[in-house]
């Protein structure tokens, strides 16, 4: 046994060492090969979900408990970047990537955080759809792409940031 409390993870490599979640243990994590057991990076981290990192290369987190978009730095702590839609929260960021070119931000928003004590938190469900979406910290603009998806989940770009894919 690893001694992690369950088998759901999100991971991610900053070159050196993965970066990961426990969801229902509500921590991260840090893993750097060769160097022994996983640390704790963050706790509690609102049921961290996905990962990925900006531009400049700070962490950035998609929380199912907290149904926001997080930057974490060892400096500043847990910031919101975004948590709402047309000021309706949102229901429970689930993966998210930073398109180099630009540094806009997409992530998708399925329900899996709402209404539910396993991964998730007891609270309704504002916005009435699982949308996929755009942000633009810089100007603060959040742009919808998608409302059709009933559970957006995974999402990545093609190596040419010509396509986004969502699973």
């Amino acid at each position: 046994s690893n001694g992690l409390g369950s088998d759901a993870f999100a991971i991610v490599w900053d070159g050196s060492r993965l970066i990961f979640s426990d969801i229902p243990q509500d921590k991260v994590y840090t893993y750097t090969p060769e160097e022994g057991a996983p640390e704790v990076l963050y706790t509690p981290s609102a049921l961290a979900n996905g990962h990925t990192f900006d531009r400049e290369g700070r962490l950035l987190n998609a929380e199912h408990g907290s149904g926001a978009v997080t930057r974490w730095t060892p400096e500043g702590g847990r910031q919101v970047v975004v948590d709402k839609w047309q000021g309706k929260r949102l229901n429970s960021p689930n993966d998210l990537v930073v398109r180099k070119a630009d540094g806009m931000l997409f992530f998708t928003d399925p329900p899996y955080g709402l209404r539910s004590a396993w991964q998730g938190v007891q609270r309704n469900d504002e916005l009435g759809f699982s949308g996929v979406f755009a942000f633009d910290e810089r100007a603060g603009r959040m742009v919808l792409i998608d409302d059709t998806l009933a559970r957006p989940n995974g999402i990545a770009f093609s190596p040419d940031e010509t396509t986004l894919y969502v699973s």
